[in-house]
């Protein structure tokens, strides 16, 4: 061998050996594959999703429900249906049945003071006051939300 010469290729000649190598397995990898892989479907179902032979996979057995139809429109206030069922929150009260959520409360056991329906799930002070309801009796409840109408923010008889 002659000082100087290489025994590594020239670059041109190694681009194509690499090409030619990656034609030749592009085109025996075609040759194995005839037909591309189809999925496994139910028989008699079509449009089926495929199913699977992961252990793991969880199936939908149960199809998703209907929405459910809407509720019928409740009586307006003063309607022959009856007294304001059903009020709003925020709404002016007697008692908890007038309420949807059955909470009415606030100061004032007349009708010239009524209540204000409140929600029955909401965000209450953890203290225990004592208040005097309309019954003439003292009861604890929250500071913020006494659950109830009452007479006065105290123990009644004080």
């Amino acid at each position: 061998m002659a000082f100087g010469t290489s025994l590594v290729p020239s670059l041109p000649g190694l681009r194509l050996a690499l090409g030619l190598a990656v034609m030749l397995a592009l085109a025996l990898a075609a040759v194995g594959c005839s037909t591309p892989p189809t999925a496994s479907r139910p028989s008699g179902v079509a449009g089926a999703p495929p199913t699977t032979k992961d252990p793991g996979a969880v199936q939908d057995e149960k199809p998703l429900q209907p929405a459910p139809s809407p509720k019928p429109a409740r009586p307006e206030a003063g309607s022959a249906a009856g007294d304001r069922k059903g009020e709003p929150d925020g709404a002016p009260c007697l008692v908890g049945p007038e309420c949807a959520s059955g909470v009415c409360e606030g100061e004032g056991c007349s009708e010239d003071r009524p209540g204000t329906c409140a929600p029955r799930s909401r965000a209450c002070t953890k203290d225990l006051r004592q208040y005097c309801g309309c019954d003439g009796k003292s009861f604890g409840a929250s500071g913020t939300c006494p659950g109830r109408r009452f007479a006065a923010r105290a123990p009644c008889g004080s």
